[in-house]
């Protein structure tokens, strides 16, 4: 199991392979799309820039997928939320009220950018999952090995990075095969500048802490192994990774924020 956290929940447990898996594509289309990143042979020949690149685009997909349905006023759901009796009186106004803020977020927020960027990366992925090489010509795409024990998966897609044309990826993989845990930053070109402040906050003295608060704080989902999330609990970090996830205010992604993902040697190897 995997406990799963997204910007739409808490932390919910779920199957690792339900955990991980995203309905954006029918399962043909999917196999063939990202089996460079699932099969085991495939994955151990393909570069760390080729293995981000396509975690990246699937995490756009996915991105792009759950704030469409965030946009979207969905009847169906609402009929099952508001099915008690009790509340039957509420119901017209709960309707309207919500129709409102979705029709205000939709004014406020544009996922145009995101749908730009997902054509972008799609000139480069071939229907076979394969990766053209032409792709670092378009993308900047820092790949760091972590020498650290990972028991999560978290990946990003944000404009909210600065000053970007497009979307920038940021996320953190355990490792998988001859895959080393892994943090990854992808840009398009246009924002070389934005990047290359991002690697500056990398290479500083508080790096391991940057890397994990900045992931996790625009990702748009986030898989923690369940001891991971038993220490979290016991240690009451969970709160605070709580409250850090959903403040909309200005931080400092330099500081401690009271808790620690990345924790050395908290679990024997294998």
């Amino acid at each position: 199991s995997a406990f799963l956290l997204n910007r739409s929940s808490d932390l919910d447990k779920e199957h690792i392979n339900k955990a991980g898996a995203f309905k954006g594509f029918c399962k043909n289309h999917d196999t063939k799309l990202f089996k460079q990143i699932e099969i085991d042979k495939l994955i151990e020949n393909i570069s760390l820039e080729e293995y981000s690149f396509l975690y990246a685009y699937r995490n756009l997909c996915y991105k792009i997928v759950e704030d469409k349905a965030l946009l979207i006023f969905n009847e169906e759901n609402f009929e099952r939320e508001y099915s008690n009796d009790v509340i039957q009186t509420k119901k017209s106004l709960a309707r309207n009220s919500l129709k409102s803020v979705i029709k205000d977020f939709n004014n406020e927020y544009s996922l145009s950018k995101y749908e730009e960027l997902k054509s972008l990366y799609e000139k480069y992925i071939r229907d076979d999952g394969t990766v053209d090489n032409d792709f670092s010509d378009e993308f900047k795409i820092f790949t760091m090995p972590l020498e650290l024990s990972i028991y999560f998966a978290s990946m990003a897609c944000s404009k909210d990075l600065g000053d970007v044309e497009y979307p920038i990826s940021l996320g953190i993989l355990p490792k998988i095969y001859n895959k080393p845990n892994l943090f990854y930053i992808i840009a398009h070109r246009k924002d070389l500048s934005i990047f290359d402040k991002l690697l500056e906050y990398v290479n500083s003295e508080e790096s391991t802490r940057f890397i994990q608060n900045i992931v996790i704080k625009f990702a748009s989902i986030t898989m923690i192994h369940p001891m991971l999330y038993d220490e979290l609990y016991r240690n009451k970090e969970l709160i605070q990774l709580y409250k850090f996830t959903e403040y909309g205010g200005e931080l400092n992604l330099m500081e401690d924020f009271g808790f620690d993902l990345i924790k050395s040697n908290l679990f024997s190897e294998n």
